[in-house]
Formats: C-alpha cells, sequence, structure tokens
C-alpha cells in the first residue's frame, strides 16, 4: 500500500480526483489490515490460553500419576508389576521396584561370578582356573561362587568351600567333568570345614572321559552345612559325607544317575555314602546301576523323607537300595524301590536275587529305626540283629516282606508285613516280629512244660532212626534238666503234640531253646493241624542264637490233635548237630508267655505237672507237688513231697471215694 498524494490548493477539482480515490482505497485497505489483525490477535490468545490449559493438565495428570493415582488405562497397567500384584499408586510401584533394584544389589555384593576371573561359559576350553581363583577370593573375602547358565569344563580338583557356599541357577549350571580316574571335584579328606553349602548346578560327565570319578567329598565337617538342587550323571560316586561330620548336614532335591553302566561287585561304594553324625535327607533320587544307591554307616541320627532309589531299567538295576548298619536312631518315610538286580544280564557278578529276596531296605547292627510309607516294588525287607518299627509297606513280589537275620526285633502292624511270618523262607526268619500287644497269660495247654527229672514230657522224635533225645542235666534254665536232641539230618528234631484242642481257635507253641554244637540254626514250623496267617505273625521262629532264647509260633487249630516241629540245620561239612529244649508249652491266644517261667508249677500249681505215681528219681524240695495222670477210686488226685531229697518222700493227698 503506497502513500497517496496530498491535494493542492491550486488544483482543480478534475485534477484531484485520482488523489481522494487512492486515499479512499488505502483506508479501505488499512481497515482489513486492522480486522485481521484482530483476528490474528484473538487466536494468539486463545493458543495462549490452550497451551496454559495443557500445561495445567499434564500438571495434574503428573500429580495423579505419582501421588494421587492415575485411573487412565495406561497408568492402571503401569501399576501392575511382573507377578500381576496392583500397587494402590504408580509411585508404590516405583518404589517397590527400586526397592528390589537395591536389594538386588545387596545380594549381588556378596557373590562372586566365576566369569569375572575368566571362566569359559561354552565348555570349549577349561575353567579349572578360573573356578580355583574365584574360590580362592571367596574364601578371603567371604562371599558366595556364583555359576552362572553355561557350561563349564573342570579338568582337575576344586578348592572344598569354607565358610561360603558354591551357588548355581539350576539345571543349566552345568559343570562338565573330565578328570583322571579316582579323582574328585571338590574333595577335603582331612582339614575341618565350615559354613559350607552347594546349590543348584549340575555335574555331567565328558563323553569319553572315565567314569570312576568323584563329585563331593567331605571327611571332616563342623555345623552349618547343606546340599541342595544337585544334579549328577554319570558319576560313580556323586556324594560321600565321612565319619567326622559333628553337626547336621541337610542334604535335599538331588538327583543323582548312572544309567549307561551295572557296576561290578568290587565296586561297593554307594551314590550316596553316609557315616557323619546327623544327616537329614529329603527328596532323593537315586537312580542307575550302583552296587548300593544309599549307605549309611554309623550315623548317629538320620531322616530320609521321600525319595526314589532303584534301578533304571530291565538291564541297568541296582544290587541294594538302601543299606543301614551301626546306627542308632534313624527314619525312613515316603520312598518308592524297584528294578534290584533279578536277570543275568544286568547283574555283572554281582547277587541275582529271587523273586522278593532283594535287599531294598538292610538294617544290619542299628537301634530305632523307623520304615514306613513305601513301595518296594522288587525286594524285602532285612533286619539283621537291629531294632525296627515298620508301617505301611506295599510289596510287589511275592515272597517279599520283612526278612529277619541275626536275631532282628521287629515291631510293625498288619500293614507292613507279608508272607515272612509264615515261615516260607527260614533262611531269612531268625528274629521276632510283633504284631500288637499280646497276652501274657500263664494257663499252658501242656501237662509238663518244664523237663524235670522223673516227670514225662511231651516231646517225640521225628525219625527214630535220624534222632535220639537224651538229659542233658548241668546245662538248664528251668527245671532240673532239659532235653538234648541229636540230628543226623537236616530238618529233623522233635515233634510237640497236644490233643482235644478247638478247631478254628488260635494257639501259641513257646519253647525254650540253644544251640549246642554242630548246627547253624534251630527252627519252629507246622507238622500237622496247623495253619497260619499275617494277622498273627511268627516272631522268633528261627535263630542261630547260642543262649538260651524263646521261640515261638502262632497257628490257628485245624484239627483237635495237633503236633508243632522244632528242628535243627546243621552247620555245612557237619553229620551231627545238637541242640537242648529247656522248657515247650502251649497257649491259647497270641501269645508270649515264656513256658520257663512255670517253674512254680513244681511248688504245686494244679495241673502242672503230672504223672501217674510219685516220681522215683529227681531232686526234689518239700511241698512240691505233682498231679495224678490217670486218677481212679480210692487213689489220690495228687503227691506231695515231705522230705527232700532225690527223689525224697512223697505221700498222696486228696484221696477219691470208692
Amino acid at each position: 500500500m503506497a502513500d497517496a498524494p496530498k491535494l493542492n490548493g491550486n488544483e482543480f477539482l478534475d485534477e484531484s480526483y485520482y488523489k481522494i480515490n487512492m486515499g479512499i482505497d488505502n483506508a479501505n485497505e488499512a481497515l482489513k489490515k486492522s480486522f485481521v489483525a484482530e483476528t490474528n490477535s484473538t487466536s494468539s490468545l486463545n493458543i495462549s490460553k490452550d497451551a496454559k490449559g495443557q500445561v495445567e493438565s499434564v500438571q495434574t495428570q503428573l500429580n495423579q500419576i505419582v501421588i494421587e493415582g492415575d485411573s487412565s488405562v495406561e497408568a492402571a497397567q503401569a501399576r501392575v508389576d511382573e507377578n500381576g500384584f496392583k500397587h494402590e499408586t504408580l509411585k508404590e510401584r516405583i518404589d517397590a521396584d527400586s526397592f528390589k533394584i537395591n536389594d538386588l544389589h545387596k545380594k549381588t555384593s556378596y557373590d562372586v561370578n566365576v566369569l569375572e576371573f575368566g571362566a569359559d561359559p561354552t565348555g570349549r576350553i577349561p575353567s579349572t582356573n578360573a573356578f580355583r581363583k574365584a574360590a580362592n577370593y571367596c574364601e578371603q573375602n567371604r562371599k558366595n561362587l556364583r555359576i552362572p547358565d553355561g557350561d563349564f569344563l573342570i579338568d582337575g580338583p576344586l578348592p572344598f568351600p569354607n565358610y561360603y557356599a558354591i551357588i548355581g541357577n539350576g539345571y543349566y549350571s552345568n559343570i562338565i567333568v573330565s578328570m583322571p580316574s579316582g579323582e574328585t571335584v571338590w574333595k577335603e579328606p582331612s582339614l575341618f570345614k565350615y559354613g559350607w553349602g552347594f546349590d543348584n548346578f549340575r555335574l555331567s560327565l565328558k563323553a569319553g572321559s572315565s567314569k570312576d570319578i568323584g563329585g563331593i567329598y567331605i571327611e571332616s565337617s563342623m555345623r552349618g552345612a547343606y546340599i541342595r538342587n544337585i544334579w549328577s550323571y554319570d558319576l560313580r560316586t556323586p556324594l560321600y559325607l565321612g565319619d567326622k561330620i559333628w553337626g547336621t548336614v541337610s542334604v535335599n532335591n538331588i538327583f543323582f544317575y548312572l544309567l549307561g553302566e551295572n557296576l561290578d561287585n568290587t565296586q561297593t561304594t554307594a551314590a550316596f555314602l553316609a557315616r557323619g553324625n546327623t544327616i537329614m535327607m529329603s527328596n532323593i533320587e537315586i537312580v542307575g546301576g550302583w552296587t548300593r544307591g544309599l549307605h549309611l554307616d554309623g550315623v548317629s541320627v538320620f531322616k530320609l523323607n521321600g525319595y526314589n532309589i532303584s534301578g533304571s531299567s530291565s538291564s541297568i538295576q541296582m544290587s541294594q537300595a538302601i543299606y543301614i548298619e551301626n546306627s542308632d536312631s534313624g527314619e525312613i518315610t515316603s520312598g518308592w524301590i524297584e528294578q534290584l538286580v533279578e536277570n543275568a544280564s544286568s547283574a555283572n557278578g554281582r547277587p541275582i536275587w529271587n523273586n522278593g529276596e532283594g535287599h531294598a531296605i538292610y538294617a544290619k547292627n542299628s537301634q530305632a529305626i523307623t520304615i514306613g510309607e513305601t513301595n518296594i516294588s522288587t525286594g524285602s525287607i532285612y533286619c539283621d540283629n537291629s531294632k525296627l518299627t515298620i508301617d505301611q509297606i506295599k510289596y510287589a513280589q511275592s515272597n517279599a516282606g520283612i526278612k529277619m537275620v541275626n536275631n532282628g526285633q521287629v515291631n510293625a502292624t498288619e500293614s507292613a508285613i507279608k508272607s515272612q511270618n509264615i515261615a516260607l523262607d527260614f533262611t531269612k526268619s531268625d528274629g521276632e516280629i510283633i504284631l500288637n500287644t499280646r497276652s501274657t497269660s500263664a494257663a499252658g495247654l501242656l501237662d509238663n512244660p518244664i523237663m524235670k527229672v522223673g516227670i514225662p514230657h511231651a516231646l517225640t522224635v521225628t525219625n527214630g532212626s535220624l534222632v535220639t533225645l537224651s538229659d542233658e542235666s548241668t546245662d538248664f534254665s528251668s527245671g532240673d534238666r532239659a532235653i538234648k536232641v541229636t540230628i543226623s539230618a537236616n530238618y529233623q528234631g522233635v515233634f510237640i503234640n497236644k490233643s482235644n484242642l478247638k478247631a478254628g481257635k488260635l494257639y501259641t507253641a513257646v519253647v525254650k531253646v540253644k544251640k549246642y554244637n554242630g548246627l547253624d540254626s534251630i527252627s519252629i514250623i507246622s507238622g500237622t493241624g496247623t495253619s497260619v496267617s499275617t494277622k498273627h505273625p511268627g516272631t522268633l521262629m528261627r535263630s542261630g542264637t547260642s543262649e538260651y532264647h524263646i521261640l515261638y509260633y502262632p497257628f490257628t487249630a485245624t484239627s483237635t490233635s495237633i503236633t508243632v516241629k522244632l528242628q535243627g540245620i546243621m552247620t555245612s561239612g557237619q553229620s551231627t548237630g545238637t541242640f537242648l529244649i529247656d522248657s515247650a508249652d502251649i497257649f491259647e491266644g497270641y501269645n508270649v508267655y515264656d513256658s520257663s517261667q512255670q517253674s512254680q508249677a513244681i511248688l504245686g500249681e494244679q495241673g502242672r505237672l503230672k504223672a501217674n505215681s510219685a516220681p522215683t528219681s529227681g531232686s526234689w524240695d518239700v511241698g512240691n507237688k505233682i498231679s495224678i495222670s490217670s486218677p481212679s477210686s480210692n487213689g489220690y488226685i495228687g503227691q506231695v513231697c515231705i522230705t527232700s531229697g532225690s527223689p525224697g518222700t512223697w505221700k498222696g493227698y486228696g484221696q477219691i471215694q470208692s
């Protein structure tokens, strides 16, 4: 827009029109620009107001998000953490995450990662030196050694931890072992170690390496030790805890596998051998061709809860699952045992167990051991000179059950026993099973339960040409003699005879015996007229004990007249054998009454000592009585000793009317 020229007073009107019009045009254009300017001003003001509003809105939202909590979808999502927990405000979420980060920082400040010392997680080159350097640093600085995910090749022994733990991330923290035969990854044979732990990693044997390798070996430890979440593949001796483990060692969640070989009978070291003071174990799996899976030797106190110990297949089988010896107190519960050696292809020189003979659990020279809640698919429980309590056992094999050796003592429930109580296998019946509280009534049924000179007994020989009976006057316990039984063939001896029993009623035959010479064992079994069941297990039915002891035979009479057989088994190479019988009786019910305690009978108990006349031999005291076995008119019901001697002076009493 150009300036309009001014009017000149000397000009004519027609000369001034264009100047006037230009002024009007300029005025119109100025007016238009004024309108545009006003519009722009108003728009700017509105934009300014909008900007201010947006700023205030952002501030409000920030206040809501951080302080008051925003209700929008995105803010609501942001308040939910990775575990699905919804915080009240985003600030709470941020604070929680900050706490986690700080906590993680604190935790990692106590750990040392083997990668920091040059360990190779690919397994291409050995990481042995890196692990050794890290271990030395951890012991000097009291930090735990951390194994991340990866494959770490170890070709030599590593320092055993002391006041620190070796911790992995789990199954994928894999230590690949390639060491000379006889070596162990972590081994301390002499020095005491304290506060150590192994946690959450895997041991694997490198293909082609020697399998005669150990995993963890510690002879001496003092308090505060643990082993948990450890996998081992193909190492023959994954875990050994020595006899100077003073304090408790906790062993949880260990999984040992030997799936490619059957060890021979010279390789008796177990997958897990413990000799320590107090060993507490849970969730244990040992599977493969070991001779022994778990071996507890001299452990004072132990507990095993939750286990699977077995061979792995019909071709890779274990010889003994659990072996306990010289232990004072322990508990084994909630487990599974199977695939014990039962075929030649898996034996490799080890015993082949017939149906039910396998050593599922073998306790030797141990006391106060409780076994329960176990499924024994292969084998039996053996009690060898031990005292066991057994409950809730499921056996799969027909001749399985509780096998007793060397006077084993067992307290059992009916759910724990099987065929062992009915004497199908006398080579494994040297012991006592107590099923429940039994009667102790002295109401015996035999006329003369003790062996008294001058009084007949109820014993007859099993075979007149193979058995002889004689008096033993110096070695007895109850009367004044024992009956010496001499046999010239195995499974011979004497019958205990009784008539007038009630068919279908429960009785118990009880004898007090001892080995004399030439015998391996003595056993008591059915002769005729008896049957047995698992409801009333035989207690000590067979024994090799050389002192006087009691044998029991519970039975149900199947007829009114029965015989119970007492027999001897000779030592290998012997042509004769001898055992002694001190006393014998038959009681009503499931009974453990000691027949020799009826020595009071010679002092006059009615019906205990019977004969048809006064004794003509033997030593007797004043007041001793016998009952007449066949009383008659004008006779007496008994005889009484009025002057002691051999046989003393006897008079009749209780005359019977004619």
